[in-house]
């Protein structure tokens, strides 16, 4: 799902998926949380207790209609919303920071569905410049970017990210990365956002099909690429690459530098426990609700469980119930240079707990690639540095880094 511009949305949309959120998700939630209640007390009772099936059954019947009642009105609601959207009530999402930053949150927890459905708050890949799209044209690329050069540095952020996210600490040290690619004047920065909430090959084949486009209406004939991403963004960035190279696209021969940033090559332990817990609530009657509650995440969250980049990974496969397959080797692209940044949170780097600990969201082995003596990418070259999983999004040695590695 990419495109030149992202679909117009306005506030009344952000209620419209916030309505069918509570409906979809909290309403059915308590709706069976008091159900499994309801049987276990049943059961609970003596059968031979005069009136317990009668009211039992009298409760079932009160009760599901006041849920289905509250249902209904959710989804009256957020159609009513979404009617008033279209005939111009709320301000536009894309006014203010704040609605930005919401609007990339929600589409990290439901944007398959949003996407699925076609609506207008669904987030496609696009070119973002001054907190607005730019459409892949020669004459709005121009004009975005004056002083283009035939190198691009393209800029992916992660899950719940946006094109804004990579503005992080920006004030603490006074530069960002971009800032940093055009201070050294040799390429210029181009930052994309996209819809976090979709699988990872999906979004790998927009960015692959953004980069032919950008190739195509780019004000300079472009000699060179660098690619450049954050945790989730790393990992659509290697499927933009295979699935380019699969396909021949002419932009994979221009790439020069691949970098990623606290990019769970081989997982994220936060999604494999959710998994782990989903499954164990699943067993018991009462605990289902909430299994089911924790199976609502999106399928970009779900492919964070191995680090899937490929339709392969998930196709045909229900990885609600089954844990999946972890991902094999890769056959680097032989004319790139392969950057892995970890982050260590604590002092001791190569300690075992600070290690597992990695960057408080993604371990050291994940994010190198490393597990049990093999990589991930061999040819990879394995950078440290003391630091967070936000803060490799403007760290000061990664900027060092990465103006090194643009020469």
């Amino acid at each position: 799902m990419t495109g030149s511009t992202t679909p117009s949305a306005r506030t009344a949309d952000t209620v419209a998926v916030v309505l069918d959120l509570a409906d979809e998700v909290v309403v059915r939630c308590v709706r069976d949380v008091h159900a499994a209640v309801l049987r276990t007390t049943v059961s609970a009772l003596p059968r031979a207790l005069p009136g317990v099936p009668l009211v039992a059954g009298a409760h079932r019947v009160v009760s599901g209609a006041v849920y289905a009642s509250v249902s209904q009105a959710l989804r009256a609601g957020g159609r009513a919303a979404r009617h008033a959207s279209r005939n111009g009530v709320g301000a536009p999402v894309e006014q203010t920071p704040r609605s930005r930053r919401l609007r990339s949150v929600l589409n990290a927890g439901a944007g398959d569905r949003l996407a699925e459905r076609h609506d207008r708050y669904a987030l496609s890949m696009t070119v973002r410049s001054r907190g607005g799209d730019v459409r892949l044209a020669s004459e709005s690329l121009g004009a975005a970017y004056p002083e283009a050069t035939d190198e691009l540095v393209v800029f992916v952020h992660g899950l719940g990210e946006s094109d804004e996210s990579w503005l992080r600490r920006h004030t603490g040290r006074g530069s960002t990365y971009a800032e940093e690619v055009l201070d050294a004047g040799v390429a210029t920065p181009v930052i994309l956002r996209y819809n976090t909430g979709r699988h990872v090959s999906d979004s790998g084949a927009d960015l692959s099909a953004v980069l032919g486009r950008l190739v195509e209406t780019w004000p300079q004939p472009v000699r060179r690429i660098h690619l450049v991403g954050h945790s989730m963004g790393g990992l659509v960035i290697r499927s933009a690459a295979a699935q380019a190279t699969t396909q021949r696209s002419p932009w994979v021969g221009l790439v020069a530098t691949l970098v990623s940033l606290g990019t769970p090559h081989r997982g994220a332990p936060l999604e494999q426990a959710v998994h782990l817990a989903s499954n164990a609530l699943h067993v018991a009657g009462p605990s289902r609700p909430f299994a089911e509650l924790l199976d609502q995440r999106s399928a970009g969250i779900v492919d964070l469980r191995h680090g899937h980049t490929s339709a392969s990974d998930w196709r045909g496969r229900d990885l609600a119930r089954q844990w999946g397959a972890g991902v094999a080797p890769l056959a680097p692209l032989p004319h790139v240079d392969h950057h892995v940044v970890v982050a260590a949170a604590l002092p001791g780097p190569d300690t075992p707990l600070s290690r597992w600990i990695g960057d408080l969201v993604v371990p050291v082995g994940s994010a190198s690639g490393v597990t049990a003596g093999r990589a991930l990418v061999p040819t990879a070259t394995v950078h440290q540095v003391r630091g967070t999983h936000p803060a490799l999004l403007n760290h000061p040695e990664v900027a060092v880094l990465l103006r090194s590695w643009l020469r």
